[in-house]
């Protein structure tokens, strides 16, 4: 389930890969706005 493989933190830290999440949303044709908050 991706939401288990995601973590809340901050962006600087790492904890998500944002360049595989972004890959697997282009791969399925989304091509729309996304909004990350940083929780720091």
């Amino acid at each position: 389930m991706l939401l288990q493989r995601l973590s809340h933190g901050g962006i600087s830290t790492r904890l998500n890969d944002y360049d595989a999440l972004f890959l697997k949303l282009s791969a399925v044709g989304f091509d729309n706005w996304i909004s990350i908050e940083d929780g720091i």
